[in-house]
């Protein structure tokens, strides 16, 4: 098995940062995406975001996958979470969340993801909770389009890794969303 590299960024001129953001773009709708301005901002000005960067030890510059993500001490935010067309359904995006668990492992870990109604966001589901994330299906979490703030939220299903969040995990987690992941829309 190929070993996988991770290399953590800052800045959205940081090597392999263009072809992360290649991936970005043909894996998410627009309305789940930042523009290219904001997704800068985040990354270079509030210093809980960061994108983690994965590339094979045979091929460093050839990136497989990313994760962009919020770390609050008290817990991380995965907002976006993707793997490369041609690194898909091999095992790749499972070895990378089981690394970011690992790595996080003193921290709450919660991240979105579409409402399940079809077959693609059902797999989605039934890969997070392979991994050990529940949903929070009583935790409403409204999500703001990201290429349009002024265009309509839309709701995301919630999951946390291990249990449910409680009453001030969720408070907590809806504080740093509005006022720090939301800032640069």
């Amino acid at each position: 098995m190929t070993t996988i590299n991770i290399t953590n960024i800052k800045s959205a001129s940081a090597p392999l940062f263009a072809s992360a953001w290649e991936i970005y773009q043909y894996s998410f709708p627009a309305s789940e995406r930042r523009r290219p301005e904001a997704q800068r901002k985040a990354l270079e000005e509030q210093p809980e975001c960061s994108m983690d960067i994965y590339t094979r030890d045979d091929d460093p510059h050839k990136v497989i996958g990313f994760m962009l993500h919020w770390d609050f001490g008290h817990s991380v935010y995965l907002e976006h979470f993707a793997v490369s067309r041609n690194e898909r359904n091999n095992g790749a995006g499972g070895r990378m969340l089981d690394s970011f668990i690992e790595r996080n492992a003193s921290k709450r870990i919660i991240l979105d993801i579409d409402m399940p109604i079809d077959d693609i966001s059902k797999r989605r589901l039934g890969f997070y909770r392979r991994h050990g994330l529940v949903d929070n299906p009583t935790r409403k979490h409204i999500h703001p389009n990201l290429s349009d703030p002024r265009a309509e939220s839309f709701e995301l299903l919630l999951m946390s890794y291990g249990d449910t969040l409680d009453d001030e995990e969720f408070r907590r987690f809806r504080d740093d969303f509005e006022n720090k992941i939301c800032l640069n829309l």
